[in-house]
């Protein structure tokens, strides 16, 4: 169903870019089948590569060339084809308003006159080079440390949290990269670090070395790790295997007690459910908690039941990377109902990190990654 779905968007996708940007001009058949055969590889380049990836048929060197430009190919693709619909939906409109009104200008705001189509469409290609090459530094650039407050009577004493998500760590990542995020989290001087979900992107071993840096992590309480979408597909039995093994401190539907009156629970993401026997228990994972601390909640998906969820103070959770690209904001934000930040939920708080990674695409267009640092007081 999924790449059914991929495959629709993206034929369509290529058919409107390609009649925009070539089928309205008198440009010569070499030139229009150039800039065709580039549109497709945006849009169905990183389903080829990684066909013959997954078949063996690339050397790790090869598979990080080609599908790096395959990724930075789709991201192009999207913000160009998102560009061009923002100006044509624009362009339709005032055009159809000056005929309205009889302006003497009309002819030269015909969407059809090929010399202004052309002039148009130059910019627009300048414009999404320009936009991909900052989303590139955005998501390539070490994440953003961002720190939040917030304050509870259930606090009794200050707890420093370092919440870290949607690392998505896969054999492209250099060990190098993993090693000074970790320099930075530890160097921070958390009571604990909390790893809400899609930490890898891969099977244990083609990412062992990258792995064992982030297992050096360190916090006063320990670390806690949750599953989330990613890391199911990359697969549960092995990753719960891997977490365990590497002292992650795996929360797999229950919670621990930490420091004086902090409970940290942590439930699987929801996709678990979705394709696999084992459900999400926020029942078994508050049960431990006798003596109503301030309850921690790591939850992958922000938006993970429609019932009413009690017994937790504070949601962290990941997923959405903010958006990611604008505008995918806005079906991120329809999809979980939260984007990024801290909210106000029916009776508890929730904070959703933009995350410190990034999937598919190297881009992120006004959706910067982050290292959150969540300080907890007591309420004055």
């Amino acid at each position: 169903m999924f790449y059914a779905a991929a495959a629709i968007i993206g034929f369509a996708a290529s058919a409107i870019t390609i009649q925009t940007l070539v089928g309205y001009t008198g440009l010569k058949w070499w030139w229009k089948l150039s800039v065709a055969v580039i549109v497709w590889f945006c849009w169905f380049g990183y389903g080829i590569i990684g066909y013959f990836h997954y078949q063996d048929s690339l050397n790790l060197r090869a598979y990080k060339i080609l599908s790096s430009l395959a990724y930075i190919g789709l991201g192009f693709g999207f913000i160009l084809l998102m560009l061009i619909l923002a100006r044509d939906f624009l362009w339709f409109l005032s055009y159809g308003m000056t005929k309205i009104a009889k302006v003497g200008c009309c002819d030269r705001l015909n969407p059809f006159n090929t010399f202004y189509l052309n002039v148009a469409n130059i910019i627009t290609v300048i414009i999404a080079v320009m936009l991909t090459v900052w989303g590139m530094y955005e998501a390539l650039k070490f994440p953003d440390i961002r720190e939040i407050t917030i304050s509870d009577a259930k606090i009794k004493e200050p707890f420093k949290i370092v919440q870290v998500n949607d690392l998505h760590i896969n054999r492209k990542i250099p060990v190098a990269e993993v090693e000074r995020l970790v320099n930075t989290i530890n160097g921070l001087n958390a009571d604990a670090v909390v790893l809400v979900g899609d930490v890898v992107d891969e099977l244990p071993t083609p990412i062992a070395q990258q792995m064992k840096t982030l297992s050096r992590l360190k916090a006063k309480y320990g670390i806690f790790t949750v599953f989330g979408n990613h890391d199911f597909y990359a697969g549960l039995l092995p990753w719960m295997r891997k977490f365990t093994e590497l002292n992650l401190g795996l929360l797999f539907n229950n919670g621990v007690a930490v420091g004086n009156n902090i409970y940290i629970a942590g439930i699987p993401d929801k996709s678990i459910e979705q394709m696999s026997s084992n459900r999400i228990d926020l029942k078994n994972a508050l049960s431990d908690n006798k003596e109503n601390l301030y309850t921690i909640l790591l939850s992958h998906t922000p938006k993970f039941t429609n019932e009413k969820i009690e017994g937790v103070d504070l949601q962290l959770s990941g997923h959405t990377h903010g958006g990611q690209i604008f505008p995918f904001h806005i079906m991120v934000k329809v999809a979980n109902k939260y984007l990024a930040g801290l909210y106000q939920a029916d009776g508890y708080k929730i904070y959703v990190s933009r995350g410190a990674g990034y999937w598919g695409p190297p881009v992120r267009l006004f959706a910067p990654s982050e290292i959150t640092v969540i300080h907890l007081i007591p309420e004055k």
